[in-house]
């Protein structure tokens, strides 16, 4: 986990401030562009990439170190609307599961946060909260702030630059026909609120289960970590052959 480099930022930098990246998503399956999206902000937070909005008079303090929370959707959320669609749903604890395996090589600053009961609400804040008190008990020396990751299209959406301030920040990671927009709205914005990067491979979650039923390895390998991928075609209901009206098309209700 993150806890060696928290502790020797704390004792080498007492007082810093560290980035917490809240991640919320169906990651059904997780896909490199979920991995991806948490590497671009992590760089941009910590300094080693700059963002793409940039304000001269109130420029971008980068942070001391950042490490990632991610929670998965519980399936009383999800699996409604994928069985209305006619698609299946990885219970919760195999999509935690799956996205654990796919941050292994990107190293120990990344975690899922385990949840379960909160019924068919998509996320809940309390969980992210309580991960922070934790935190700030083991780390007291230490500020913790939590950035929201978003993606454009769900910004622009939602005009989420109107929401960001001291309390409720944002980091944006950049989608094709949507960047361009999300710069042009936030140039104003401070940026120690509200920031936007780079644009990552877009990988449909929906187009990653038709490349598996496919079993369409080369498009898959820049979709899904190789042991999401492995793990997918062995135990998912997205294995060759099954699909939306099979007999292998069923949801998990845990």
């Amino acid at each position: 986990g993150f806890k060696p480099e928290l502790d020797a930022l704390s004792k080498a930098k007492p007082g810093s401030q560290v980035a917490v990246l809240c991640y919320w998503g169906s990651f059904c399956p997780v896909t490199l562009a979920n991995v991806q999206s948490l590497v671009v902000a992590r760089k941009i937070l910590v300094g080693e990439t700059e963002p793409i909005n940039k304000n001269k008079d109130k420029p971008f303090e980068p942070y001391g170190a950042c490490i990632a929370l991610v929670q998965a959707n519980a399936e009383g959320w999800l699996a409604p609307k994928l069985k209305a669609s006619g698609e299946a749903c990885l219970s919760r604890a195999n999509r935690e599961m799956l996205f654990n395996r796919a941050l292994s090589d990107v190293g120990p600053w990344a975690a899922t946060l385990v949840r379960r009961g909160d019924g068919f609400k998509p996320n809940t804040k309390d969980t992210h909260e309580a991960a922070l008190a934790h935190l700030r008990s083991c780390y007291p020396s230490l500020t913790f702030v939590t950035w929201f990751i978003n993606g454009a299209a769900d910004v622009v959406k939602y005009k989420k630059w109107e929401k960001a301030k001291e309390e409720e920040r944002f980091i944006t990671i950049g989608h094709q026909g949507h960047t361009e927009i999300v710069a042009e709205k936030s140039q104003d914005i401070d940026p120690n609120y509200f920031l936007l990067g780079p644009e990552v491979a877009d990988v449909s979650p929906d187009i990653a289960l038709k490349k598996l039923r496919a079993e369409d390895n080369a498009a898959l390998d820049d979709m899904l970590h190789p042991e999401v991928k492995t793990w997918c075609y062995e135990n998912s209901p997205y294995q060759p052959g099954s699909g939306p009206g099979t007999k292998h098309s069923f949801s998990f209700l845990f």
